[in-house]
């Protein structure tokens, strides 16, 4: 299967958000890719203030005519889409991620599990979490998906370790201190810590970050980033900080060049 992942950048209007996501998709789609993967929140980001009311705004429902645009452009286009938003349902907040498959039905809708994504002393009657793991079976690729923090709880990597998948999708939306030599103080300082938490999951995994269009207006922002990274941990191929874009990866491609090189 071959696989797009998008650094997408962040808007602060729905809008916008939506014509850049439906032009990566064309892209993707151009480049002959089944399945295009957009970062955690990817449309409006995750900046929430714990006021329901104020944070809605942020969110998405699966019933409005915005979430019907992505469906129908996954039809049009005959492509699988995966993308991070902020779901609203009956007065509820979640950190969600849809799975719409190429006929533009919803295959699954995962919704975070890790608590990192609220802040603190968030209500959580109204903010809530996912209670389980998808596992979704995509023409005989067994796949599942991770939100950002996800990665890092034991429970939910002890589960995965237990099941026979083929691949792994890590989205998020992790921001970083920004400077010149970002790159080198990433793979130097945060790298290490994503490639041992990924060869602990032993998994193929592909990981896709947001970037933040503003970049060094503050010290910190969505620093951007996409690896591809096979059982053992390794690298495979990736996409430099702070560059939006696609990173295209085809797995059967990659999986004849491991057993050849094994």
């Amino acid at each position: 299967m071959k696989i797009a992942l998008c650094v997408f950048p962040l808007f602060y209007e729905m809008s916008a958000a939506l014509a850049a996501l439906k032009a990566y998709v064309r892209e993707a789609s151009a480049a002959r890719a089944e399945l295009i993967v957009f970062p955690e929140t990817c449309l409006l980001g995750l900046e929430i203030s714990g006021k329901v009311e104020d944070d809605r705004k942020l969110c998405l429902e699966t019933d409005s005519e915005e979430f019907r645009a992505i469906l129908s452009l996954a039809q049009e286009q005959r492509i699988k889409i995966c993308f991070g938003f902020l779901e609203y349902e009956r007065g509820c907040i979640y950190d969600s991620a849809a799975f719409i498959s190429e006929g533009g039905k919803v295959l699954d809708i995962y919704r975070r599990i890790s608590i990192g994504w609220m802040i603190p002393g968030v209500d959580e009657e109204h903010y809530l979490r996912g209670k389980s793991l998808s596992i979704i079976d995509l023409d005989g690729l067994k796949l599942s998906l991770l939100i950002c923090g996800d990665l890092c709880e034991e429970e939910l990597i002890a589960e995965l370790e237990s099941q026979n998948l083929d691949l792994c999708l890590h989205i998020m939306a992790r921001s970083f201190e920004i400077s010149k030599d970002i790159n080198e103080i990433w793979d130097r300082d945060e790298l290490p810590f994503y490639t041992a938490e990924w060869k602990r999951l032993a998994k193929h995994c592909l990981c896709v970050n947001s970037v933040s269009p503003d970049l060094f207006l503050s010290e910190t922002e969505y620093c951007g980033g996409a690896w591809i990274v096979n059982k053992a941990g390794d690298i495979l191929a990736s996409k430099r900080l702070l560059e939006q874009g696609l990173l295209i990866c085809d797995l059967k491609t990659q999986r004849s060049a491991e057993q050849i090189r094994g």
